[in-house]
């Protein structure tokens, strides 16, 4: 299974459930969406789903920088997760944020919350953060080298610049991304 875990409400989430439940639902895959206020409903998963959480972040924090929305360290998230049920042998967990897995002065949001998962029991826990700025809308995305397009509509990024190795660069305006699978980092 599936399952999108959104710790705050952000004004994309609607429009993302849609085109992210339309995708999923047509290659045979039933997605499961779960909000903050239900966040019980974590317990329904085994140690063989895929955990996306879906939120704005940067480096340090995930829910900064929007308008009234509270901010989780990696500390706050792991306990989120815990205390919404998240079984111990869990595996796969996913963090689709901008600059999720950028470390530069410091462990990544990623790594952080990995390390903060392990201290509350969670020992096989596989925490995959993104190497830029993420885009949950499904487009078609260049090739890692920026050659041509993948003939799929994927997530895509904006990668940090020294990751791009094309002479094509794209700035943070433009509509054409990468595939955000292709800049990631797991922890």
């Amino acid at each position: 299974m599936y399952a999108y875990f959104f710790p705050f409400y952000f004004s994309e989430r609607d429009s993302f459930i849609k085109s992210e439940g339309d995708y999923q639902r047509s290659k045979g895959i039933v997605p499961f969406f779960i909000d903050e206020y239900e966040c019980d409903n974590l317990k329904v998963l085994n140690k063989c789903d895929r955990l996306y959480v879906i939120a704005h972040g940067n480096t340090a924090v995930i829910g900064g920088g929007v308008r009234g929305t509270k901010k989780l360290e990696p500390k706050d998230l792991a306990k989120l997760l815990y205390d919404a049920g998240l079984q111990h042998d869990f595996e796969d967990l996913r963090l689709f944020s901008c600059y999720s897995g950028v470390s530069k002065n410091f462990a990544s949001y990623a790594q952080r919350l990995k390390e903060a998962l392990k201290s509350l029991g969670y020992k096989d826990i596989h925490v995959t953060g993104y190497l830029g700025m993420v885009d949950c809308s499904r487009d078609f995305r260049f090739l890692r080298d920026g050659s041509d397009f993948y003939t799929k509509r994927t997530k895509g990024i904006t990668p940090e610049k020294d990751l791009i190795k094309s002479s094509m660069c794209l700035s943070n305006d433009d509509i054409l991304k990468y595939r955000a699978s292709n800049f990631k980092v797991q922890f």
